[in-house]
């Protein structure tokens, strides 16, 4: 039965998806349909984490725990030179790098990297969208990593670990010839996705000349409410504006709705004070990742 022969190992919030789409058009590539397996950090794993039901679920859903199971995955990629998953816990997940190296020795990984603090608030984001994470509060929501962490929570929200890249690839490359791991920055996907691609098809050893759509953009980010009631009441705005049936005049109703909308939304962007806290946690993990994959990563740290 087939294995994969690369995996994308992460990081999550940093372009992983894209990848999957963008190498799974390739007529040479097979992807895993279940694009997040997370075989290699939960073997035999039971999935009785604590924490939102909706998160707990999910995970148990998703995650393949058996071996044989995950080579089902991959039973139809027989006529594929290229057969891989992308499962972006792996890279901070402290057991994944031993089980695949166990498992696949000479398989080889694609790590895409993302300034660190952006990953890790567009992630808090993502986990508040999906209803995994019940805290609203970015900072308050830090904090509580490691209790929750000690209480067995749900490891989509154990945040500042998934952002030691340097720690995190340290295990990959102690354990792998560094010809088989291949690091990307998710600026590299967002300046040209196309040239990346063609650079990630070299590494595969795949034809490099095949054209791809890169247009498309996954998981993007979408505004996210404060407080659901306030949102509730939004709605309700927007339906009677739509039907015109009110004795306040459209135009102010409309321009109410959009400004409490606005007001109702949670920032896009982290604030400057937190920031600059994060950056202290963050800046010798990023001076050591510079001289570990010779990239300028000075951007990060302002």
């Amino acid at each position: 039965m087939k294995e994969p022969n690369f995996i994308i190992i992460g990081a999550p919030k940093s372009g992983t998806t894209s990848l999957y789409h963008y190498l799974n058009q390739h007529p040479q590539v097979f992807m895993s349909p279940k694009k997040e397996p997370k075989f290699f950090a939960f073997e035999e794993y039971s999935l009785d984490f604590n924490g939102p039901n909706k998160g707990v679920e999910q995970i148990k859903q998703s995650t393949v725990t058996t071996y044989s199971k995950y080579l089902k995955l991959f039973e139809t990629a027989d006529k594929y030179k290229a057969i891989g998953e992308a499962s972006p816990i792996y890279l901070h997940n402290p057991t994944a790098p031993k089980k695949i190296s166990q498992y696949l020795p000479k398989v080889k990984l694609i790590a895409i990297l993302r300034n660190p603090i952006e990953r890790l608030y567009s992630d808090w984001k993502h986990q508040v969208r999906m209803g995994w994470e019940p805290e609203k509060n970015f900072l308050q929501a830090l904090k509580k990593w490691e209790k929750r962490e000690k209480e067995n929570w749900l490891p989509y929200l154990n945040y500042f670990p998934k952002g030691l890249y340097y720690e995190n690839l340290s295990r990959y490359f102690n354990l792998f010839e560094a010809e088989q791991i291949k690091v990307v920055l998710y600026e590299d996907l967002k300046s040209d996705a196309n040239k990346l691609m063609r650079d990630l098809f070299h590494f595969l050893e795949i034809d490099e000349n095949v054209t791809i759509d890169t247009s498309k953009h996954y998981m993007k980010s979408r505004p996210i409410p404060k407080n659901s009631i306030v949102e509730s009441f939004l709605k309700l705005l927007e339906k009677i504006t739509k039907k015109g049936e009110n004795a306040i005049p459209l135009e102010s109703l409309s321009s109410f709705r959009k400004s409490l909308s606005q007001l109702n939304k949670i920032s896009e962007k982290v604030s400057p004070s937190v920031r600059r806290y994060l950056i202290k946690i963050y800046q010798d993990d990023i001076l050591e990742l510079q001289d570990l994959i010779d990239r300028d990563l000075s951007c990060w740290l302002v």
